[in-house]
């Protein structure tokens, strides 16, 4: 299983998702932000104002599964939209954030630890 550590001083996370991204221009990072930086090694370039990964054309196998549906080039799948979904929710404790985004990224193989 890969390790991703979330800093929680640099992650976006419970406000809703019209201002949210990958990575913000003040360094502010979703929780898919910090995984395409350090799991999928992404660039900083590649993901900056970015809303979801499939925008940014970095293909992340590990996120598709048996509910992905492929249009054209557009990956829309269930486990991505979950985790974007829980962690801009402005309806859930930061308790229940962190608990439900670790079970969601255990699903694609990944350990989360929040500092």
């Amino acid at each position: 299983m890969k390790k991703l550590t979330i800093k929680r001083s640099e992650w976006y996370r419970g406000q809703g998702g019209v201002n949210s991204s990958l990575l913000k221009n003040n360094g502010e990072k979703c929780c898919l932000g910090f995984y395409l930086l350090n799991v999928r090694k992404a660039t900083k370039e590649q993901i900056l104002n970015i809303k979801c990964p499939s925008f940014c054309n970095i293909f992340c196998p590990e996120l598709v599964d048996e509910e992905t549906i492929i249009i054209g080039n557009k990956v829309d799948n269930v486990i991505g939209s979950k985790l974007m979904s829980v962690n801009d929710s402005q309806m859930i404790s930061e308790e229940e954030r962190e608990l439900e985004l670790k079970e969601l990224f255990k699903k694609i193989e990944i350990d989360v630890k929040f500092v």
